[in-house]
């Protein structure tokens, strides 16, 4: 898998994975996105990520658009190998206060970035 990629070993792909992220868990808020994170239970040193983003969020259109974002932000940051467990949860507010889809993209990519760096440790500490 190149480097830019999404692979498997980055997702959280089942419902414990999930459950697991719900107890015990740090979590960060921003007006666009709500994160539960703590380390992860598998020991390869790559950071998984979960997303939700229901549909009160909009349209399918718009709920992709944010999982895209979030996994685009994601795969170009430093935090993919810090070991982490990350579940961003969207809010339903990013297109009602933002009708410019450009305009929330930068919103949620900035949520993204905020929160990873809040929530991980960057390569260099």
């Amino acid at each position: 898998m190149s480097v830019a990629g999404f692979g498997k070993e980055f997702r959280l792909l089942n419902k414990s994975d999930f459950n697991y992220l719900k107890t015990e868990s740090k979590t960060l808020s921003t007006k666009w996105l709500r994160i539960y994170f703590k380390p992860s239970k598998n020991s390869d040193g790559n950071s998984r990520i979960g997303l939700a983003v229901s549909k009160k969020v909009g349209n399918a259109v718009k709920r992709n658009i944010v999982k895209r974002v979030i996994r685009e932000t994601f795969r170009n940051s430093p935090y993919r190998t810090t070991g982490l467990d990350i579940l961003f949860i969207a809010s339903p507010n990013i297109f009602k206060f933002e009708k410019d889809i450009d305009k929330a993209r930068e919103n949620v990519r900035g949520a993204v970035e905020y929160v990873l760096r809040k929530s991980g440790k960057s390569n260099n500490d």
